[in-house]
């Protein structure tokens, strides 16, 4: 596997565990009757998950839409200069540490909620996935590092295809290739973050703590 390979297969590994929340949409109904306090950490503790994906998906995006055309190749070449400057680093770092407070909540407000509220078998569902939310960091560093280097060297070579005549054919093919690396991973985690957003929504819904 290449390098470009195993970043994508990075992002979308880090990305995987996502697909786990269903578990809290599935119990949602039984866990509503318990006090504002419990409701409004379990609210904190999804707003941190999506805080550092929100970060990856911002990161993905700045890429995949960068735009050729004449009237905004200024702004195109502003953008890659910051991404070749090191700016996903940065805004990765930014998010990061989310983590540790994520399995602070679970420890003193949401373990004793889950046990009380659920069967056994979903409460030990709800233990696993927030044992593994609280390790996260790790995995979205190592993901955003190796996106950071693999984007940082392409902003250099698309900001060097356009100091050259003609040369902005050349780099809209370098960033398009690049881009479409990611485009599968940047769906899904796209559909990850609005089911995210959806369950903080429902968690207001139903219970009418805003």
């Amino acid at each position: 596997m290449n390098g470009i390979g195993v970043t994508v297969s990075s992002v979308d590994d880090a990305t995987s565990l996502l697909d786990k929340l269903g578990i809290l949409d599935h119990v949602l109904l039984k866990l509503v009757n318990r006090p504002e306090a419990a409701v409004h950490k379990l609210r904190i503790a999804l707003s941190e998950v999506r805080r550092g994906y929100d970060a990856l998906q911002d990161a993905l995006l700045k890429i995949d839409l960068l735009s050729f055309e004449k009237q905004d190749i200024e702004d195109t070449r502003e953008e890659l200069q910051k991404i070749a400057a090191g700016k996903i680093k940065l805004t990765m770092a930014e998010a990061k540490g989310s983590c540790t407070r994520i399995g602070n909540i679970y420890d003193k407000y949401l373990q004793g909620w889950f046990s009380a509220a659920l069967n056994p078998g979903e409460a030990d569902e709800l233990r696993l996935l927030f044992n593994d939310l609280r390790y996260t960091d790790a995995g979205l560093l190592k993901a955003s590092m190796r996106l950071s280097i693999q984007a940082e060297a392409k902003a250099t070579e698309i900001l060097n295809h356009l100091k050259t005549a003609g040369g902005e054919t050349r780099a809209r093919r370098a960033a398009e290739e690049f881009s479409l690396q990611f485009r599968r991973t940047l769906e899904k985690l796209t559909k990850q973050l609005v089911f995210m957003l959806e369950l903080e929504n429902k968690l207001i819904q139903i219970t009418g703590v805003p």
